[in-house]
């Protein structure tokens, strides 16, 4: 396999402290001593709003980087059913979730559900980008994302959607070349994109008028945006080659994924 890319930063705040960390374990009276991290997210704060937005999907899926530091890195919390500072007067409000209260996926939700998809075996890295099989199928499977070099801490804490959609404006686009070889001759890949067009529903509760709460349509509608990635059906060529250009958007994540053959 053969990756390049211009996409040469990341969010290194969370690998660097994670780095400190294991070095300070190791050389000390209990090297072999577990790090396990359960309330890990971009922000202590129940009223950030990056949270609802893609910057928290991007920064999910760079700390792939600190890989082997840690025993876990568990991201808080699971859904916005929070009881410790009580409800939020929205139903986006910045809760720690990667799902609101009405069952709507948030952005950070899909880079938790790529990360899951990706295989056991590391076959290739770059910045921005990992590689990987599954020993099982031999499937591919590759997660390619931008977080702008303009940014190289987390998402900043946010206090409304407005704060937070400047964070969006934030970067320039990069370019990613992909070439992936060896793969059965004919084999179909899966691209899927989230970026500010697909898979982020805000925009379009927005255009609703910010119903609160949104109807039971509306919700619908809502769920169905949340889940609306951009997807596209790619082929390798006779000799099981594959090659992908593409200009990513800042805050942009993208799956491949080798589907089996029938």
């Amino acid at each position: 396999m053969k990756i390049s890319c211009e996409m040469d930063s990341m969010a290194t705040s969370i690998r660097d402290d994670l780095r400190w960390l294991r070095k300070t374990v190791d050389a000390s009276a209990f090297p072999k001593a577990e790090i396990h991290l359960t309330e890990w997210s971009s922000s202590p704060s129940p009223r950030d709003h990056s949270h609802d937005s893609l910057p928290a999907a991007t920064f999910v899926r760079s700390n792939v980087e600190s890989t082997g530091l840690v025993d876990s890195l568990a991201y808080w919390v699971f859904t916005d059913v929070f009881e410790e500072s009580a409800a939020g007067d929205s139903i986006f409000h910045g809760g720690f979730g990667l799902i609101n209260f009405q069952g709507i996926v948030k952005p950070a939700f899909h880079a938790y559900r790529f990360l899951n998809r990706l295989g056991d075996e590391e076959i290739g890295r770059a910045p921005g980008i990992i590689a990987t099989r599954d020993t099982a199928s031999r499937l591919i499977r590759v997660l390619a994302y931008h977080y702008p070099s303009e940014l190289r801490e987390a998402p900043p804490l946010t206090a409304s959607l407005e704060e937070a959609e400047k964070i969006l404006g934030i970067g320039q686009a990069k370019n990613l070349h992909l070439e992936i070889q060896e793969l059965i001759p004919g084999a179909g890949i899966l691209v899927e994109i989230l970026d500010a067009s697909h898979g982020f529903c805000l925009p379009v509760w927005q255009e609703m008028g910010f119903p609160e709460p949104p109807t039971r349509e509306q919700t619908q509608v809502l769920r169905e945006a949340a889940w609306g990635l951009q997807r596209v059906d790619l082929k390798a060529d006779a000799f099981g080659a594959l090659q992908l250009d593409r200009n990513l958007k800042p805050w942009t994540v993208m799956m491949l994924t080798e589907v089996s053959p029938s």
